[in-house]
């Protein structure tokens, strides 16, 4: 599926510390691991910069079609178990992108120490995940609870992370444990009624109660 220029530029618009503003910054012909990569992710990145060397990690096939497997430049499928060992061996890394997937692993610690570990000096992580205010939001269709997905397995908290991540040699460039970017906000403002009703995530009701936790780090040494 194509990501049009006028839809890149609502998002950024919208949500100018999200994942798309991370693609965006990545620089041409730069390595790009995805963790987690379901859910036609590769053509979001490369429609956004079609020159990455890109590869995709996860436990299964998910929502990928013939067409996403061939953007790939390399796809690894691992187990549970084995996953933080396979990112150790997947090589190194310009970007890696973590987007709603430390909390469905079984432990989240490793996974991240091994992104830390793979991560070339002066490289970029972008991780994006339910911020741990969520165990107290109301239960909806599409998650809005934490406990909404059966899915997730362990709340990731950030206060742990922020500690993880500078201890292993990155400085934080952006963080929020509970991100309501301004104009998103008011989406999810306008449409929190409907959403009420219908008993439904809509647009912008994740920025209205602030649903993801966000980090941007960037490795020093």
């Amino acid at each position: 599926m194509k990501f049009s220029n006028f839809k890149k530029t609502i998002r950024l618009f919208l949500e100018p510390n999200g994942k798309v503003a991370f693609l965006k910054n990545i620089r041409n012909g730069s390595s790009v691991l995805d963790v987690g990569c379901g859910n036609n992710s590769v053509s979001l990145f490369k429609s956004i910069n079609s020159s990455i060397n890109y590869t995709g990690i996860d436990v299964a096939d998910y929502n990928l079609n013939v067409i996403d497997k061939g953007l790939m430049d390399r796809y690894i499928i691992t187990t549970p178990l084995e996953f933080s060992s396979a990112i150790l061996n997947a090589g190194e890394f310009d970007y890696i992108v973590c987007s709603h997937n430390l909390e469905h692993c079984n432990d989240w610690r490793s996974v991240v120490k091994a992104m830390c570990s793979v991560i070339k000096v002066g490289g970029e992580i972008y991780i994006a995940t339910p911020s741990i205010k969520t165990l107290s939001f109301p239960s909806r269709n599409g998650t809005l609870n934490f406990k909404d997905d059966s899915t997730h397995n362990e709340i990731v908290d950030f206060n742990e992370l922020e500690i993880i991540i500078k201890s292993n040699g990155l400085e934080i460039k952006y963080m929020s444990i509970s991100d309501k970017p301004f104009f998103m906000y008011l989406v999810g403002l306008i449409n929190e009624l409907p959403s009420k009703i219908k008993n439904q995530v809509l647009r912008g009701t994740w920025a209205y109660w602030g649903f993801e936790a966000k980090m941007w780090a960037r490795k020093f040494k």
